[in-house]
């Protein structure tokens, strides 16, 4: 049985989401976060300064998780390794009751995940195991009392990301008990407020399908009753039912957004079931009103991907088209994200 229970409830609003600036109320908790959702940070040790990044040389690439001076580029490298972003992923009840709120930690350059998977006190980046548990992939944030720093844990190993003893460039970053030392503590700086294209006169953008570019996110049959099914369909020009206005809802305190049909703007882009943690659970367009928290939508770009972006839902998972299908009336679910082309959009302003 999966022991991380993939249940987002309001109540993560007022934790995580709180730093955001669009929540209502905090709690006493809500200091304990300081993430906006869908920025880019970077992630930079307390020790010495140096940033957490993924290997882009010949050797490691992609994986190995190590420390390394910030740089915007290094030879080759385009500094994106240094570079992640951070989306909610779910709670777990602990036995005393408290609430646990969990993140992962993607890396911005390559699109996978910081990872305790491989054991052995490795830090890893890893794609996910659409057969396996990924447990490795759950942290959670836990703040220095009277500081800005954090210290990241992983949730399946209980163990603490710590940098290496040393300043050398290209040590690799580990996981180890809780300790009082520095190189167990970390400071986030924000590196980049990316999101889907600048849009002042408000325009309807076409969300057009990184699978197939002929196809376009479509309201099914131009539908405006409640619950209609969401599909990919031929892509054309001044077709309302393709159309969606962008609303920012963090007030550029991180880049969540609601996605409003043309053809019924009081409705908003959102889960059918707002409870849903499965793969495949339907997005529908419908009312906004069944839950807050199933309309929101973290946009962050694919840098490395031009024109792509990525769209979560708040439970951690990603809008994509199902079954990696590419042809008309292929439907739109939800799936964890496996950095695959029917998970990515291409966002066009209507002229």
């Amino acid at each position: 049985m999966q022991i991380v229970k993939q249940k987002l409830l309001l109540l993560l609003t007022c934790i995580i989401v709180y730093s955001t600036g669009f929540a209502q109320s905090g709690g006493p908790q809500a200091a304990l976060y300081k993430i906006s959702f869908g920025h880019i940070y970077r992630i930079s040790n307390a020790t010495n300064g140096k940033d957490v990044e993924v290997e882009d040389g010949l050797f490691n690439k992609g994986s190995r998780v190590q420390q390394w001076d910030g740089y915007i580029r290094n030879g080759s490298a385009d500094g994106h390794g240094q570079e992640w972003f951070f989306i909610p992923a779910g709670s777990v009840t602990r036995a005393n009751g408290t609430v646990t709120y969990l993140v992962r930690i993607i890396n911005y350059g390559f699109l996978d995940y910081l990872s305790t998977g491989r054991g052995g006190g490795q830090v890893t980046l890893e794609k996910l195991n659409p057969a396996g548990s990924n447990l490795g992939t759950f942290w959670e944030i836990v703040r220095v009392a009277n500081s800005t720093e954090i210290k990241l844990r992983s949730h399946s190993t209980n163990q603490f990301l710590q940098a290496p003893a040393d300043n050398n460039n290209g040590s690799a970053m580990t996981v180890a008990p809780e300790a009082n030392i520095a190189s167990q503590r970390f400071k986030l700086t924000l590196f980049s407020k990316d999101g889907p294209p600048h849009n002042p006169d408000n325009k309807p953008f076409v969300l057009v399908a990184a699978g197939n570019r002929s196809k376009a996110l479509d309201v099914t049959a131009c539908g405006v009753d409640n619950n209609t099914i969401l599909q990919i369909w031929n892509k054309e020009s001044n077709n309302r039912c393709q159309q969606f206005i962008i609303t920012d809802v963090a007030r550029g305190e991180g880049n969540i957004f609601r996605l409003a049909p043309v053809i019924v703007p009081s409705f908003n882009v959102r889960l059918q079931d707002p409870s849903a943690q499965y793969a495949g659970a339907n997005i529908v367009t419908g009312d906004p009103s069944i839950s807050n928290i199933a309309t929101q939508w973290i946009i962050v770009k694919c840098i490395r991907d031009a024109g792509k972006y990525i769209l979560f839902n708040f439970n951690g998972m990603c809008m994509e088209v199902w079954n990696r299908r590419t042809d008309a009336g292929a439907t739109i679910g939800q799936n964890a994200f496996y950095n695959t082309d029917n998970q990515k959009w291409i966002i066009e302003k209507v002229n």
